[in-house]
């Protein structure tokens, strides 16, 4: 597990606000007392609304960093795999996101990424959110922030965790397609309604004789989003034009706050390095 640490930046004003409404609801009134019996101390500029902490800045954003303890033991492990073997891949599960959209990656997710290529490993390749993120390339190392979806048939799993039926009041002994039925409200409602959640790429990694990356070849995939339940959330190769033109257009723009190029092939793209 890699936990991370979440703190709101925001300008004085709002900091005042918060300052305010955490006098007049008493909602820090256990933890200060804690404070005061000196069981829990509270850091220099740490403003707090409940479990909330709040930094003054410059402007309004939420700020991430990794948990140092995860982030050190993660990063132990690749450098003793890194002995074993002449090429460490990391992988990281995330559904947390910097902005309003599934397309960006938190801070704590960046600072993640670029402290395993540090450590050693050759790639990082991010998955959860079930949407494209750019593609960054880090001391020749290619970070993929998140793939998006490969197979989107949640129904068909066997399974699913008790809390999820829980959540929705339905009974555990549903199958997997009734329980999607009642959850997306007979497809109504939910992921896939999102055409952008069918649409990625599968990434061709090359190396040379030392191991370093030399190619990166992307092939886009299309899921079938305007197919029929039958074929619909399987992967294909996306050899429709627009398509086409659209995941290339799309992952040039989130790729390029990190700077990364790529170049068009006729059935493929690939990243310049």
């Amino acid at each position: 597990m890699l936990r991370h640490v979440q703190q709101l930046m925001v300008t004085p004003e709002y900091l005042a606000m918060i300052d305010d409404i955490a006098e007049q609801t008493c909602v820090n009134a256990r933890f200060m007392k804690s404070v005061r019996m000196g069981t829990h101390s509270l850091a220099r500029g740490i403003h707090r609304l409940g479990r909330l902490e709040f930094v003054e800045g410059n402007e309004n954003r939420k700020v991430t960093h990794c948990h140092k303890g995860d982030l050190k033991r993660i990063l132990d492990s690749i450098e003793r795999e890194g002995k074993k073997a002449d090429i460490v891949i990391v992988s990281i599960h995330s559904h947390d996101i910097k902005g309003m959209s599934d397309d960006t990656a938190d801070d704590y997710h960046e600072e993640f990424a670029r402290a395993c290529i540090d450590a050693g490993a050759s790639a990082v390749i991010g998955t959860g959110t079930h949407q494209l993120k750019g593609i960054e390339i880090y001391r020749g190392c290619p970070i993929f922030y998140s793939l998006g979806n490969f197979i989107f048939k949640e129904e068909y799993m066997p399974y699913a965790p008790q809390d999820i039926f829980e959540r929705y009041h339905v009974s555990n002994q549903l199958t997997m397609e009734e329980f999607h039925n009642v959850r997306t409200k007979n497809g109504t409602v939910g992921l896939g309604l999102d055409p952008l959640n069918y649409r990625s790429i599968v990434p061709v990694l090359e190396f040379d004789d030392n191991h370093v990356v030399s190619r990166i070849g992307l092939f886009p995939i299309e899921l079938g989003f305007e197919g029929d339940d039958r074929d619909k959330g399987f992967p294909c190769l996306a050899a429709d034009g627009p398509v086409q033109t659209e995941i290339f257009d799309r992952l040039c723009a989130l790729s390029r706050p990190y700077g990364t190029a790529f170049r068009r092939l006729p059935d493929s793209m690939e990243v310049v390095l």
